[in-house]
């Protein structure tokens, strides 16, 4: 306690500022690892972009007449967007930056998974793909929801135990 009232103004900001470095820092490697997860048996063609404007950071996956964007915000947050041709584009911050390492911590975990289960019905790979993914993202104003209800209704688990399952056998 002592030497945090040693601490000046400016020594604070920079411990914050390099905290949430760290965080973008470790949001964008999530998603790098859950977008080469995702990919690694595909054989379809994708474009992907990754662009850095400012301080933020956007991977963007694209096939014809549809895409999902993941932007990470310099300030911290963390939305993902997406299109599909028959439906209005569907942007969610999914994550609102807080100084807290445990909520960072938990994004994190659930994030990587979310990313590669988002890419995964992107590419069609997933549940019932993306159209029908998007269908249920705006039932459901809520992308990990979405994706949940989608796998009790048509596999009758979460998309977790399904891959479980996969590899008991």
């Amino acid at each position: 306690m002592a030497q945090e009232k040693k601490k000046n103004k400016a020594q604070i900001k920079r411990e914050e500022t390099a905290q949430k470095q760290a965080f973008l820092e470790n949001t964008f490697k999530a998603l790098l690892m859950a977008l080469f997860e995702s990919t690694k048996d595909n054989r379809q063609k994708i474009k992907v972009g990754i662009n850095y404007q400012n301080y933020n950071r956007y991977i963007k996956c694209s096939t014809y007449a549809q895409s999902v964007e993941f932007k990470i915000f310099g300030d911290g947050n963390v939305v993902v967007h997406m299109e599909e041709f028959c439906h209005n584009p569907y942007d969610e911050q999914i994550f609102t930056y807080t100084s807290d390492t445990e909520a960072q911590s938990n994004f994190l975990t659930s994030f990587e998974k979310l990313a590669a289960d988002i890419i995964k019905e992107f590419l069609d790979k997933g549940c019932l793909g993306w159209h029908a993914y998007i269908d249920y993202v705006e039932d459901h104003r809520n992308a990990a929801k979405a994706l949940e209800i989608m796998y009790k209704e048509y596999v009758g688990e979460p998309a977790d135990s399904e891959e479980a399952a996969h590899e008991s056998e």
